[in-house]
């Protein structure tokens, strides 16, 4: 899966000092959250995209109202107040793949139609959060440790005593793990030259999610919440700027 296929090129290094020495300007709490959110709208499109190709239009629609019915507010808001115009565009691109799921069009429109969703999204961010902000490794790595740990929410509404009871959910965390991957991939080449402790411990905690979280499929041995919250804990504290190690 794309998890896996990532992970060795990916996960290189971890944090540390190389972090605050790439810093610009200071991100806000409000930039971050409104960043991790259009990254927790990205990833339920990738489930979108995935259960389509899979011919699973029913799921695939469910998850294409999520972006809408619990994340759209958390962006279009900030994007509306810095842009009106922008905001009832990226409004509309969200709303965009369910409408194309639910006419059944070809895989390849709906392909589009994402692509097109996602680069409203991007625009977003660039609109809503400053250059000298955005493209810091610093703030970057915040919006992944505040993405991991909703990956954890999702994860543990999906699993119940060893068992995958709810799927949505679990292909909400899966869907949570490739954009996870996706941000991390942005700021590896700063990291690479960070801290090797740290990056061994960030290899290894990305390759337990990768297991657990496999693909659309759950794996036939499934992780428990508690060790994915601690799986998270322990990459999320690699990712935190600290003593190079």
């Amino acid at each position: 899966m794309i998890a896996a296929l990532a992970l060795a090129s990916v996960v290189a290094a971890a944090t540390g000092g190389v972090l605050a020495a790439a810093a610009g300007t200071a991100a806000t709490d409000a930039q971050v959250r409104f960043a991790t959110s259009v990254e927790e709208a990205k990833a339920h499109f990738v489930v979108v995209r995935e259960l389509y190709a899979a011919n699973q239009a029913g799921e695939a629609a469910l998850h294409a109202s999520h972006p809408v019915q619990e994340i759209g507010g958390r962006i279009t808001g900030p994007v509306n107040r810095v842009d009106p115009a922008l905001g009832g565009r990226v409004r509309e691109a969200l709303r965009a793949p369910r409408r194309d799921v639910d006419a059944r069009v070809p895989r390849a429109s709906l392909e589009r139609t994402l692509d097109a969703t996602v680069a409203s999204l991007d625009e977003a961010v660039a609109r809503v959060v400053p250059a000298d902000v955005r493209d810091t490794p610093a703030f970057r790595t915040a919006v992944l440790r505040t993405l991991l740990k909703a990956l954890v929410k999702e994860y543990e509404e999906g699993e119940k005593n060893g068992r995958i009871t709810q799927l949505v959910e679990y292909h909400d965390a899966y869907g949570y793990l490739q954009r996870s991957l996706a941000v991390y991939q942005s700021i590896a080449p700063a990291l690479r030259q960070a801290s090797p402790g740290k990056a061994a411990v960030a290899e290894e905690r990305f390759a337990v999610l990768a297991r657990a979280l496999p693909g659309l499929a759950p794996p036939t041995t499934v992780l428990s919440t508690a060790a994915v919250a601690e799986t998270v804990r322990t990459l999320v504290q690699a990712l935190t700027p600290g003593p190079a190690g």
